[in-house]
């Protein structure tokens, strides 16, 4: 007896498993090259919090970046995500 075609898990020959199943690829750590970190500097210093102080507002520590402003920079980069981005920046601050 077979398990009706409605199963997840039976697939006929004639259906393909890989074109249903999507999901992104991520590098899973990728070093930052002296090219990409200046250019990091550049875009912080255009559309980070470059020169807004580090005060405290919301009960937060303002060193992270605002709204948007990952995306502006990865544009800016033109070879990182907004994702690698913040993650740049969170290690920056740090130091």
């Amino acid at each position: 007896s077979q398990a009706p075609p409605s199963s997840p898990d039976v697939a006929s020959s004639s259906e393909s498993t890989a074109s249903s199943t999507s999901y992104i690829v991520i590098a899973s750590r990728s070093v930052w090259s002296a090219e990409e970190h200046r250019r990091f500097l550049e875009a912080l210093s255009l559309y980070g919090r470059a020169g807004r102080g580090t005060g405290r507002q919301a009960g937060r520590a303002g060193v992270g970046l605002g709204r948007g402003t990952a995306a502006k920079m990865a544009a800016y980069i033109g070879t990182k995500t907004s994702e690698q981005v913040r993650s740049h920046a969170q290690k920056h601050y740090e130091k």
